[in-house]
C-alpha cells in the first residue's frame, strides 16, 4: 500500500470514529459503511484493529451481540499480533463483556487475566479503566454487587471512557436492584438516560428511561411513569433503524403501567406480545424476567393454565442456561485441564532439554580438557622424543667426530713439525716417512670417521618424507623383496626368505623406494638380533588395502622393550656400532610415504611379526 493510500485509510478512519462518536443514532447506516472495508482486510495491522473494535462497538450498540461475538476472537488476535497494549486492552474489554453476555465466565475470567497482564500503554488511565470496568462486569456475572459497583464507579470518577458512561450507569442500577436498593436504582437508571442525551445516544436513553417508568410503576407514581413513557416515545422518531427493538421496551413498560391500574388480561396480552416479539434478541434471562412478570398478571386475570405454563417456560429458560452455563464451565475445565497437562509436559521436556544441554555441556567441556591435556602430552611426548633423539644423535655424531678430530689435529701437529725441521735442514728420511705413515693413517682414520657420520646423516634424511620422492606405482613384490634382502642380508648369513600368501603373483601400489627401505630396515634387524634361520614374508589383501607380515622364527623381542621398539634409539646392542634408529625411521616411511601403520606382535621365544598395512587404489571400474 502506498504512503499516499494509507495516509488515505488513516483520515477516513479518523472520519468513522468521529461520526460513532457525534451521531450514534446512525449506528446502522455507519456499519453497512465499515463492513465492507472490515472484510477486505487480510492481515493486521493497527489500523485493522482499530476498524475492527469500531465494527464490534456498533454491533452491540444495534444489540447484535451474535455478531459481535463471533467477531471478537479475530479482533483480539490481530490486536495480541500488533502488540498495541492500548488495543489490546479494548479487545480483550469486549471479550469479557460478551463472554459474560453469554454466560462463559471461566472464559471471561482467563481474558480478564490477560488484560490484567498486559503491559502499560501510552495511556495507561484508559487501560486502567478498561480493567476496572471488566472486573466490574465480571463481578456484576458473580453476584459480587457492592464490589462491581464499587469498580463502576471509580471508572466514570475517572471520565476515561465518557462514551461508555450511560452503559456503565445502567449496570450500577441493575446491581443496585439486585441488592434491593430500588431509590438506588431509579438513581442510576436517571443518571444513564441523563448521559446518553448528552451523548445524543437517543436509542440508549430511550432505553433507561423505559427501566425509569418501570422503577416509578413499582414505586406507585404511575402519573410521572406515563409522563417518562412519553418521553421515550418522542425519542423513537430519532431512530427509526432502532424502534421495533425500543418498541418492545415501551410496550413492556406499559403492560407495567396497566398492571398498576389493575388491567390485567391487558397487562398480560401485551407482554405475552412483548416477549414474542423479543424473544430472538433477548438472552434467556431477559425472557425468563419477562415471563415472571407476566405469570402473576395470567392468574389474576383468571388465566391459571396460562399462568402454570408461563412459569414453567422461564423455569425451562433458566434451566436451559444453567444446563449450558454448566456445560460452558465443563468443557472450559476440559481444556485448562488439558493447557495444564501440555504445559506440564513441555515443562518436562524443557527440563530434559536443559538437562541434555548441562550434560552435553559438561561432556563438551569435559572432552575439551581431555583435548587440552592430551595436546599437553603429546607437545611433551614430542619434546621428550626431541630431546632422546637430539642427545641419541649427539652421542652418535660425538665419537666419530672426535676421533676425526684427532686424526686431523695429531696429523697437523706432525705436519708442522716436519715442516719446521725442513726449513732448519734437521729433516731426515726416517722421520719423513713415519710422518708421512702417520698422516696416511689419520687420514684414513678420518675418513672412516666422516663415512660413519654421513651414514648416520644419511639415515636420519629417512624422516623426511619429501628425501624420498618416488610416485606410488604398480611393482611386483617378489622382485622388490629380494633387493631388500641381498641389500640387507649377507649370503653367507644362513638366513633364508620365503614368500607366502600373494606375494608371487599380484602387482602391488607403493612407493618403490620406500617401501625398499622398510624392508632392508626390517630385514637387517631379524639379521642383527633376533638369531633366526627363516624369514615369511606374506601378503594379504583387506579391505581398502593390503597387509605385508614380515614374520621370523627368532628368539622373539622382549616384552619389557615391545612397547618402544619404534622409538628412537632403542637398541639392544646400543653403544656397539648401532643407532637404534632404523625401526624409527621405517615406521616414518611406513606413515609418511605409504600412508599406512606399521605394528609389531612378539612373544619371548616365538619370533617377532611385524605387519604394514597401507591403502590401495579402487580398480578402474569399480
Amino acid at each position: 500500500m502506498s504512503a499516499t493510500a494509507l495516509d488515505l485509510d488513516v483520515l477516513w478512519l479518523q472520519r468513522q470514529l468521529q461520526q460513532a462518536e457525534n451521531e450514534p443514532d446512525a449506528a446502522e447506516a455507519q456499519l453497512a459503511a465499515v463492513a465492507s472495508r472490515w472484510q477486505a482486510c487480510e492481515a493486521p495491522s493497527r489500523w485493522a484493529v482499530e476498524l475492527g473494535l469500531l465494527v464490534l462497538e456498533l454491533l452491540q450498540r444495534l444489540w447484535r451481540h451474535a455478531d459481535a461475538d463471533a467477531l471478537c476472537p479475530r479482533v483480539r488476535d490481530w490486536a495480541t499480533a500488533c502488540g498495541d497494549p492500548l488495543q489490546q486492552a479494548r479487545a480483550e474489554a469486549q471479550q469479557v463483556n460478551l463472554d459474560v453476555r453469554f454466560a462463559r465466565i471461566d472464559t471471561a475470567l482467563d481474558a480478564l487475566d490477560r488484560l490484567a497482564a498486559l503491559p502499560a500503554s501510552r495511556d495507561e488511565a484508559t487501560q486502567r479503566a478498561l480493567h476496572a470496568l471488566s472486573l466490574g462486569r465480571v463481578l456484576q456475572a458473580q453476584a459480587a454487587y457492592e464490589r462491581a459497583i464499587a469498580c463502576n464507579l471509580e471508572v466514570l470518577r475517572g471520565g476515561r471512557l465518557p462514551r461508555l458512561e450511560a452503559l456503565i450507569w445502567l449496570r450500577v442500577a441493575h446491581c443496585q436492584r439486585a441488592l434491593g436498593r430500588p431509590q438506588q436504582d431509579l438513581e442510576a437508571l436517571q443518571r444513564s438516560a441523563d448521559r446518553a442525551l448528552a451523548l445524543r445516544d437517543h436509542a440508549s436513553a430511550c432505553n433507561a428511561l423505559t427501566g425509569v417508568a418501570e422503577r416509578l410503576i413499582q414505586a406507585g407514581d404511575g402519573a410521572a411513569a406515563r409522563a417518562v413513557l412519553a418521553q421515550a416515545e418522542a425519542l423513537l422518531a430519532r431512530v427509526p433503524a432502532r424502534r421495533a427493538q425500543l418498541q418492545g421496551e415501551l410496550q413492556a413498560a406499559r403492560a407495567h403501567l396497566e398492571a398498576a391500574d389493575g388491567d390485567w388480561a391487558g397487562a398480560a396480552a401485551r407482554m405475552a406480545a412483548v416477549i414474542e416479539t423479543k424473544r430472538e434478541i433477548s438472552t434467556r434471562a431477559q425472557t425468563a424476567r419477562r415471563l415472571r412478570d407476566l405469570a402473576p398478571w395470567q392468574l389474576r386475570a383468571g388465566q391459571g393454565e396460562q399462568a402454570l405454563a408461563t412459569l414453567q417456560q422461564a423455569q425451562q429458560l433458566e434451566q436451559e442456561q444453567q444446563r449450558e452455563a454448566q456445560a460452558q464451565q465443563l468443557q472450559l475445565k476440559a481444556e485448562r485441564l488439558e493447557r495444564e497437562h501440555a504445559r506440564l509436559a513441555q515443562q518436562r521436556a524443557e527440563q530434559h532439554a536443559d538437562e541434555l544441554e548441562q550434560a552435553n555441556r559438561a561432556l563438551q567441556d569435559s572432552l575439551a580438557l581431555q583435548r587440552q591435556l592430551l595436546d599437553q602430552l603429546v607437545a611433551s611426548s614430542r619434546q621428550v622424543a626431541m630431546g632422546s633423539l637430539m642427545a641419541g644423535l649427539a652421542h652418535e655424531l660425538n665419537t666419530p667426530l672426535g676421533t676425526a678430530l684427532t686424526a686431523v689435529s695429531t696429523a697437523g701437529d706432525r705436519a708442522a713439525g716436519a715442516l719446521q725441521g725442513l726449513q732448519q735442514g734437521r729433516l731426515r728420511r726416517s722421520s719423513l716417512q713415519a710422518d708421512l705413515q702417520l698422516w696416511r693413517e689419520s687420514s684414513e682414520l678420518a675418513l672412516r670417521s666422516l663415512e660413519r657420520m654421513a651414514a648416520l646423516v644419511h639415515g636420519f634424511m629417512g624422516l623426511d618424507p619429501v628425501a624420498l620422492v618416488s610416485p606410488p606405482r604398480p611393482l611386483q613384490l617378489e622382485e622388490l623383496a629380494q633387493q631388500a634382502w641381498q641389500r640387507a642380508v649377507p649370503p653367507e648369513s644362513g638366513l633364508r626368505l620365503t614368500l607366502l600368501g600373494d606375494a608371487p603373483a599380484e602387482p602391488v601400489w607403493a612407493c618403490a623406494d620406500s617401501l625398499l627401505a622398510v624392508l632392508v630396515e626390517l630385514f637387517a634387524n631379524v639379521h642383527r638380533h633376533a638369531g633366526a634361520t627363516e624369514v615369511r614374508l606374506r601378503l594379504q589383501r583387506r579391505r581398502g588395502g593390503l597387509c605385508l607380515q614380515v614374520q621370523d622364527d627368532g628368539r622373539g623381542i622382549a616384552a619389557e622393550l615391545l612397547p618402544r621398539i619404534f622409538d628412537p634409539y632403542v637398541s639392544t646392542q646400543f653403544g656397539q656400532g648401532r643407532s637404534g634408529l632404523g625401526l624409527f625411521i621405517a615406521q616414518g616411511l611406513v606413515s609418511t610415504r605409504l600412508r599406512g601403520a606399521l605394528r609389531a606382535e612378539s612373544r619371548s621365544g616365538q619370533g617377532a611379526c611385524f605387519e604394514i598395512d597401507w591403502p590401495q587404489p579402487e580398480p578402474a571400474g569399480s
